[in-house]
């Protein structure tokens, strides 16, 4: 699991990214990582190679070791519940017209967590048309 934190030059300043640029491509111009995933209320996008579930624990192990530097408890296993319905499930797509890739945010069931995902997203990303639900 990486311990690099990234911070993405995006509108927020409190933007949290694990893991490289959400539109990174390799020296074939292939997307180093389709899968993502992002955690609304701690706006926190993570981006390292695996499945949507090795990134949610990517993201806990983050934490635990933040609230280990400040001497506070590890994380419960309610507290980590309680975070994974926070997090959005994300894939990187391209537009059929334009090619151009965009951050498509999986529904999973729950589309109110899928808009408000959306919505949090769109206030990071500067182009609105950037952040999709499918």
């Amino acid at each position: 699991m990486p311990n690099i934190i990234e911070a993405m030059p995006f509108k927020q300043p409190d933007f949290i990214l694990i893991g490289a640029d959400p539109f990174a491509v390799n020296e074939n111009g292939v997307l180093i990582q389709s899968i993502q995933t992002f955690f609304v209320g701690h706006k926190a996008y993570i981006t390292v190679p695996g499945t949507h579930a090795d990134q949610r624990l990517t993201f806990t192990d983050y934490l635990n070791q933040e609230r280990e530097k400040c001497g506070q408890p590890k994380l419960t296993h309610s507290e980590c519940d309680a975070i994974y319905v926070d997090a959005v499930s994300i894939v990187i797509q391209f537009d059929d017209e334009t090619g151009k890739p965009y951050i498509g945010v999986r529904n999973d069931g729950d589309m109110n967590r899928a808009v408000r995902g959306r919505d949090v997203l769109c206030q990071i990303f500067t182009e609105k048309n950037q952040v999709r639900i499918f």
